[in-house]
């Protein structure tokens, strides 16, 4: 007796060690998903709501400027302002919370003239920030301003100009 428990232990033994090095059978499926996606358009807009304004401006007999912040502070250098200017305002619209870039005009692109005579505008800045964001309505704004360089006898009349402004998104 003691042999056939014997045999009936190794056997019971074999049988344990051929299940844990034989691999279990396994069921398996494959299915497939459906996938969708909605493309929509809407542009980035731009409109200029007030323009830029260096306001009355005197020339003190030498070379000066007239500076227009973003927020609308008008810094004269040798010259007088006798009413001061104001800055650019500029309405966007686009997609809800998109990200988008400014680019304004680069320094020597940009005058304003009388006909005859002619002074530089340079220098523009705006109020956005270094990363404008639509609302979650799809608007913002910001401001724009520049620097005028007036002659150091700059000849006296209404002078105009124009200038670009671009956004796109990021």
């Amino acid at each position: 007796m003691r042999t056939f428990n014997r045999i009936s232990f190794l056997m019971a033994m074999a049988a344990i060690l051929m299940m844990s090095f034989s691999t279990p059978a396994h069921a398996q499926a494959t299915d497939t998903g459906d996938i969708t996606v909605t493309v929509s358009s809407q542009p980035i807009t731009l409109a200029n709501e007030t323009e830029l304004s260096f306001g009355t401006v005197f020339p003190y007999g030498r070379a000066g400027t007239v500076r227009v912040t973003a927020d609308g502070m008008t810094f004269p250098t040798d010259a007088h302002v006798s009413t001061p200017g104001s800055n650019a305002n500029w309405a966007v619209t686009g997609i809800p919370t998109a990200y988008y870039a400014i680019t304004l005009p680069v320094d020597g692109a940009v005058s304003v003239s009388n006909g005859t005579e002619a002074m530089a505008v340079n220098h523009f800045t705006h109020s956005a920030g270094t990363a404008p964001r639509l609302d979650a309505s799809g608007i913002d704004a910001f401001g724009v301003g520049a620097t005028l360089e007036v002659g150091a006898n700059q000849m006296a009349g209404t002078y105009s100009g124009s200038y670009s402004v671009t956004v796109a998104y990021n």
